[in-house]
């Protein structure tokens, strides 16, 4: 994650805060709606919609559905082997 150095106005310091919470609560949201409805009937307004981003946001974040499903996969993929190392390397 890349901080804004500190000499930077504090509103901008708060965008890149907003924008990691926007994202995270996207990725919250989209998770939810495609296992409850799945990809398909699942729209990216939706997602904007239930997130309370305006799509503007949300395709700054995600250009398309295909890019959040990627999001989505990297993070249980990442989350996966992260669990695999505790239980292999648990004094690592």
């Amino acid at each position: 994650m890349t901080e804004v150095p500190s000499d930077q106005p504090v509103s901008q310091r708060r965008k890149r805060r907003d924008a990691i919470e926007n994202r995270e609560r996207i990725l919250h949201v989209a998770r939810q709606l495609f296992a409850a409805q799945g990809v398909e009937a699942t729209s990216m307004n939706e997602i904007a919609q239930v997130a309370q981003v305006g799509p503007g946001t949300l395709y700054r974040c995600f250009a398309h559905k295909g890019a959040l499903g990627e999001a989505l996969l990297t993070e249980a993929i990442t989350a996966f082997w992260k669990q695999v190392d505790v239980t292999l390397f648990p004094d690592a």
